[in-house]
C-alpha cells in the first residue's frame, strides 16, 4: 500500500487510473482483514483457544495483537512510501525504455508526463478486456478448486471474496460523504469494517455454536460455505491497510486516535454480541466435527 500511495501514485494513475485501485482497494484491501483480527482479539480475550493461563495473560494476549496489527500497518505503510522513492515507477520506466530523445529541461519533461497521461473515458477497450480477463479467472479458479479436492475446501471463498472487494469500493464513496468529513470518520470504511465484523461472527457462531461437538446441519459443504464466508466475503469486505492509511491522514491526531478507538471498541462490542452471549449461554465446542477450531 505504501508503494502504491507514495511517489507511484502519480506514475500508476497517469497511465492506467483503474490500476491504483486495483492495487490499493482491490489488492492491498483484500489481503488485510480487519474481521478476522476483531474475532482473534475477542478469542484473546476469552480464551477460547483453552489455553492454561490466567485472566491477565489473556489481557494481553489481545492487547499486543492489537498493538502489533496497528503498529506493524502504520511501520509497513511508512517504510513503503519511504521505499517508493527508491522502487519508482517511473524511474523503472525510464530505465527499461531508455530516453531515446537525451537530456531534456525539467519543462520538457513536465510536458511529456501530461501527455502520456490516460483519461479514463480513453480506457474502454482496456477495460473491458481487464474485466472480462478477471471473470475468466475467476470462475475458472473455483471451477479448478471444486474438481480438484486438495483445493475444494477453498472454493466457496474464492467465490465469495470478489463480492466483498466490490462491497468495499462501493461503501468507500460514504468516506467523502458531508457527515464523514463532518465527523472525522471515514464511515464507509467503518461500515464496511462493521458489516464484515458481524458476518464474520454470525458465520464463526453457527459453525461452531453448541455444548458439545455434532454434525452441522449442513454437512461438510454447510462447514466450507460458513469458512467461505468468512476467509472470502468477510476477509476481502474488511481492510486494516486502508484503515492505517486514513489514520495517517486524519488530522489533528487526536481525530485518528477516536477513530482507532471507535471502530476497535466497536468491533469488539459487535463480538461480544454475537460470540460471546451463544458461547456463554450454550457453550463454543463445535458443530462442523473434524473441520472447525
Amino acid at each position: 500500500m505504501g508503494l502504491a500511495i507514495g511517489a507511484n501514485r502519480q506514475a500508476i494513475e497517469g497511465r492506467y487510473p483503474p490500476a491504483y485501485i486495483m492495487i490499493t482497494t482491490g489488492l492491498c484491501g483484500s489481503i488485510t482483514t480487519f474481521s478476522k483480527w476483531m474475532l482473534d482479539v475477542f478469542r484473546a480475550f476469552g480464551d477460547q483457544q483453552h489455553y492454561n493461563r490466567g485472566g491477565l495473560h489473556n489481557v494481553m494476549d489481545a492487547m499486543s495483537q492489537t498493538a502489533l496489527t496497528v503498529g506493524m500497518a502504520l511501520v509497513s505503510i511508512s517504510a513503503g512510501i519511504a521505499l517508493s522513492k527508491v522502487i519508482n515507477l517511473e524511474l523503472l520506466i525510464r530505465a527499461c525504455f531508455g530516453n531515446k530523445k537525451g537530456p531534456a529541461s525539467a519543462q520538457a519533461r513536465e510536458v511529456d508526463e501530461k501527455k502520456s497521461l490516460v483519461h479514463p473515458g480513453q480506457t474502454l477497450v482496456l477495460d473491458t478486456s481487464v474485466f472480462l480477463l478477471g471473470l475468466v479467472f475467476w470462475i475458472a479458479s473455483a471451477i479448478l478448486c471444486a474438481l480438484y479436492p486438495p483445493f475444494r475446501r477453498v472454493t466457496f471463498g474464492l467465490v465469495l471474496a470478489p463480492p466483498g472487494t466490490i462491497l468495499r469500493w462501493y461503501l468507500s464513496r460514504f468516506n467523502s460523504h458531508p457527515l464523514s468529513k463532518r465527523t472525522s470518520l471515514p464511515l464507509g470504511t467503518l461500515a464496511a469494517n462493521l458489516f464484515a465484523t458481524a458476518v464474520i461472527c454470525a458465520a464463526f457462531t453457527a459453525s461452531r455454536a453448541g455444548s458439545a461437538p455434532r454434525s452441522f446441519a449442513g454437512g461438510l459443504t454447510g462447514c466450507e460455505a460458513l469458512q467461505g464466508l468468512e476467509d472470502g466475503f468477510c476477509g476481502c469486505l474488511s481492510t486494516v491497510s486502508t484503515f492505517a492509511v486514513e489514520l495517517r491522514t486524519i488530522k489533528p491526531r487526536r481525530k485518528a486516535v477516536r477513530y482507532a478507538v471507535v471502530s476497535w471498541v466497536a468491533g469488539v462490542l459487535i463480538c461480544v454480541v454475537l460470540v460471546g452471549a451463544p458461547w456463554w449461554s450454550g457453550g463454543m465446542d463445535g458443530r462442523c466435527l473434524g473441520y472447525t477450531s
